[in-house]
């Protein structure tokens, strides 16, 4: 069988679909958030990506992330119940 880069099932060797969902982060109002305080979390979520692709591009543009204790002291914005 010919692969032409696509994904494929390693068992059954049917080609998977799989989409690209890089979402974009404004690289300058991220920063300024954290360095202002917010936490990773808060600011992962509104940029709906997960906190460790957010980490991850941080890392990439040479920001230094808090440690675990300095973490918890970060500002994290109420949390709303909407049943």
């Amino acid at each position: 069988m010919e692969r032409l880069g696509g994904k494929f099932c390693k068992f059954c060797e049917a080609e998977i679909y799989l989409p690209s969902r890089r979402v974009a982060v404004p690289k300058d109002a991220a920063i300024a958030r954290y360095q202002e305080g917010e936490s990773l979390a808060s600011i992962a979520q509104s940029f709906q990506v997960s906190q460790a692709t957010l980490r991850r591009r941080f890392a990439g543009w040479g920001v230094e992330t808090r440690d675990a204790p300095e973490a918890a002291q970060a500002i994290r914005p109420l949390q709303t119940f909407n049943p």
